[in-house]
């Protein structure tokens, strides 16, 4: 089981992992489908990655999915920077995993592989936000040593706000 660049990912491991979510939110939301095709859609992700996104007032981010074989578990976002809407409700990272893949430890898993892609992008402190009642992505952030900053409302309901140190 590996990490691999959203520009890695063929159409058929991404439709199913659509797929998979049916009606649920997609989380994080750089996963769910916003062009008319996939070959639009991978132009939309290296965008994201690029600086040119700061002109719409976005920062730069980069997606990664967890990939087992063919099959796509999950996907972890980064941003490289924050601006001042993602300082308050937002944070570094967003993860999420499929609906039919939960609870088997793959978010920590995610946490985990990401430190490499922190370290080349000299992130040594990164800031996870989560719903207070997401007790899965609340002990997954504190087992990575989230330390909780405050807590705040965000679209009606209440946000934790952690902060990971990670060591050199």
């Amino acid at each position: 089981m590996a990490l691999k660049s959203c520009l890695d990912i063929d159409e058929a491991m991404y439709m199913a992992y659509l797929e998979a979510w049916g009606d649920e939110k997609m989380v994080p939301y750089a996963v769910s489908l916003r062009a008319d095709n996939f070959q639009l859609q991978r132009e939309k992700w290296l965008y994201e990655a690029s600086d040119a996104v700061l002109k719409d007032g976005f920062v730069p981010a980069e997606l990664y999915f967890l990939v087992e074989e063919d099959k796509i578990i999950g996907a972890i976002h980064l941003r490289l920077s924050l601006n001042d809407f993602l300082l308050k409700h937002g944070g570094h990272i967003g993860y999420g995993v499929r609906p039919d893949e939960r609870k088997k430890g793959y978010a920590d898993l995610m946490m985990h592989l990401i430190n490499p892609i922190l370290e080349k992008h000299h992130l040594d402190k990164v800031l996870l936000t989560c719903d207070e009642d997401n007790i899965g992505s609340n002990k997954t952030i504190q087992k990575h040593g989230g330390i909780l900053e405050n807590q705040s409302f965000f679209e009606g309901k209440l946000t934790n706000r952690y902060w990971i140190a990670y060591n050199k």
